[in-house]
């Protein structure tokens, strides 16, 4: 492993946990820190306020979060989609890649209300399962997405719009 120290690394993991607005934890990695690898655990691991999300492979992934002042916990599944599994590596780095675009296109920052809306990870999730899913069908995760960019830049688009006609209605 990359730390000589188990504890230490829990120790160091926790702490930014604690600091961090958004973590992402797969159920191996929480397994690395003791823990089962369940949306509680994760949460367990957040501040308040900070918004999780839990990746289960094949399973799909939820984004979970604790009350912040006035507010109560949350949490969102989504499924992932069935595909072949050629090579794992990258998975995480498209899911990540795609929450952060996703939440871009919905104008949604840590510390707004959206970000512990189960609107907005309803809307968000689909997508960062998706390109999860699709970074795994080829060897080398740049050579699927880049397959399918056309596809997920329309899925942006269509997140960006769906925010105009919120905004739209708010008003």
């Amino acid at each position: 492993g990359q730390w000589d120290d188990a504890e230490r690394m829990k120790r160091a993991v926790r702490g930014l946990c604690e600091r961090a607005s958004l973590v992402k934890a797969s159920d191996e990695d929480l397994a690395a820190l003791g823990l089962e690898g369940t949306a509680g655990a994760l949460r367990g691991l957040l501040r308040e306020g900070a918004v999780g999300l839990l990746t289960l492979a094949e399973r799909g992934a939820s984004a979970v979060w604790n009350a912040g002042a006035g507010e109560g916990a949350g949490e969102v599944w989504c499924d992932a989609p069935a595909v072949t599994l050629v090579d794992p590596i990258g998975a995480g780095d498209a899911f990540v890649a795609a929450v952060l675009a996703g939440l871009d296109a919905r104008a949604v920052r840590p510390g707004d209300g959206a970000f512990r809306e189960e609107n907005t990870w309803r809307m968000v999730l689909p997508l960062a399962c998706e390109a999860g899913a699709c970074a795994v069908t080829a060897m080398g995760a740049t050579e699927a997405i880049a397959a399918r960019a056309p596809e997920l830049r329309a899925r942006l688009r269509a997140l960006r719009a769906a925010e105009a006609v919120v905004e739209e209605v708010a008003s």
